[in-house]
C-alpha cells in the first residue's frame, strides 16, 4: 500500500480496465484456510499495473488479488 492506495501487478495487457473488481485473499497454508480480506476496485490502470481503491484493511505478505468482476472498456465487436 502506498499512501492509502493499493497496487496490483495487473494492467491493460492482462485485461484490466478501470472498474475491474478484485477480491483480496490471504495465502492459504497447511494450517490456515484461504480467507477473503476485502474487495477493491481498479482505479488507475497502466499497461502492467493498476491502483486499487476501496475500504482500507491490512493486507499480509503473500496475499493475492483475484478478479471478481471483469469490466470492458469497449463493447463493440470487431471483425477479425
Amino acid at each position: 500500500m502506498i499512501g492509502g492506495v493499493y497496487q496490483a501487478a495487473a494492467g491493460r495487457i492482462h485485461g484490466v480496465v478501470k472498474g475491474t473488481i478484485f477480491a483480496i485473499h490471504t495465502h492459504s497454508t497447511s494450517i490456515t484456510d484461504d480467507k477473503e480480506l476485502g474487495v477493491l476496485e481498479a482505479d488507475k490502470v497502466d499497461a502492467l499495473w493498476c491502483t486499487l481503491r476501496g475500504n482500507s484493511f491490512d493486507i499480509p505478505d503473500g496475499a493475492r488479488a483475484l478478479v471478481l468482476s471483469w469490466r470492458q472498456s469497449e463493447k463493440k465487436l470487431r471483425p477479425s
